[in-house]
């Protein structure tokens, strides 16, 4: 991996845990229509993490469902791929809770046995797709 890259990962990495624990803390159980507002302060929560990493077009768009968190930067060059990143922001209900051995919106910070570095222990998985294609 770059070196750049190495350095700013362990320059931020507390600012980086910090902000993902942020979001871990939001209670964003879809199946739970009592949540909703949950989940539009998680979609707000990514949408403004968005602009402060300079992405812009930056929007909520309803979808008759929850929110779809939208932005673009598109300054690469007409050269350059165009790179789309999926994610969700929902999570999983939570039950049954005598499962857990913290409670689901505590996120906690354990050592693991593989490498001996600390990670967030998370409350759902997050899928991801990243796409490359040509811009035309």
């Amino acid at each position: 991996m770059n070196s750049k890259v190495l350095e700013y990962i362990e320059k931020n990495k507390d600012q980086h845990l910090k902000e993902m624990i942020e979001c871990l803390k939001i209670p964003s159980v879809s199946a739970d229509s009592t949540k909703e507002p949950e989940i539009r302060r998680c979609a707000k929560w990514c949408a403004d993490k968005l602009k402060s990493i300079g992405i812009e077009n930056v929007e909520l768009k309803e979808t008759g469902g929850f929110p779809a968190v939208y932005g673009d930067w598109l300054h690469a060059g007409k050269d350059k791929p165009t790179i789309m990143v999926y994610g969700h922001y929902d999570v999983q209900p939570v039950e049954p809770l005598e499962k857990w051995e913290t409670p689901p919106f505590e996120p906690t910070i354990r050592a693991t046995t593989s490498t001996a570095a600390a990670h967030p222990t998370t409350r759902a998985s997050c899928s991801r797709t990243c796409s490359r294609s040509s811009r035309s």
